[in-house]
């Protein structure tokens, strides 16, 4: 009875309940009911008693947008705060790589190029998004290999993070391996075709090999 199903015209969800519309609406609804019943004094139901149940409906129909919408909207802001602290810890590598590229060889000088892009940073949550996070826990990439975590390892080094603080999660990030991602980036594991890491002791191993 919500609008838009089926061929009914329902209820107007983003106007009042006693708006012209929905007060039409009401009205089709309780003659309807009565008409299938025999008549008024038929129908088990008074007049009241089938206006107050349409009320319901409404009031049950326009609750469950609102919180539909409000899932939408946390779970947008949720995705543009990931994305921007994503930006911000490549622009923090970026910085880094820029002071310390002199003093690199050629080899980890092209490496960390490769590196610098935002599909590969760590993933990152927090219970607390919207009062304000406190603390976040970085998830690994379970594809990515011990010279890449070197290579972010050394960066980090040189432009130490600030803010709030960063716990290592012991559950992996479930996220693909990008298009165009460097064959030195990736874990042997992978490359092989084995199943990825599915926690941090798991990969630690890896990279302890490699």
């Amino acid at each position: 009875m919500e609008e838009g199903e089926g061929d009914f015209q329902g209820f107007r969800l983003t106007e009042r309940m006693d708006s012209a519309a929905n007060q039409h609406i009401v009205k089709t609804l309780r003659d309807e009911v009565m008409k299938e019943h025999g008549g008024p004094e038929k129908c088990p139901f008074s007049s009241a008693e089938l206006k107050d149940a349409a009320k319901r409906y409404y009031r049950s129909k326009r609750d469950d947008q609102v919180r539909a919408q409000k899932g939408k909207y946390a779970e947008h802001r949720h995705s543009v705060k990931r994305n921007g602290r994503q930006q911000q810890k490549l622009a923090r590598r970026r910085k880094a790589y820029n002071l310390a590229r002199d003093s690199w060889s050629e080899k980890s000088r092209t490496r960390a190029e490769e590196t610098l892009h935002k599909d590969f940073m760590s993933s990152e949550s927090s219970d607390s998004e919207v009062e304000g996070p406190k603390t976040f826990k970085v998830r690994k990439l379970a594809w990515e290999s011990g010279k890449m975590t070197k290579i972010k390892e050394s960066l980090d080094a040189v432009v130490p993070l600030r803010g709030s603080p960063r716990i290592p999660s012991r559950e992996l990030s479930d996220r693909k391996v990008p298009e165009g991602t460097p064959e030195w980036a990736i874990s042997k594991r992978y490359q092989n075709g084995r199943a990825p890491a599915t926690d941090v002791s798991e990969l630690r191993l890896e990279l302890d090999s490699e």
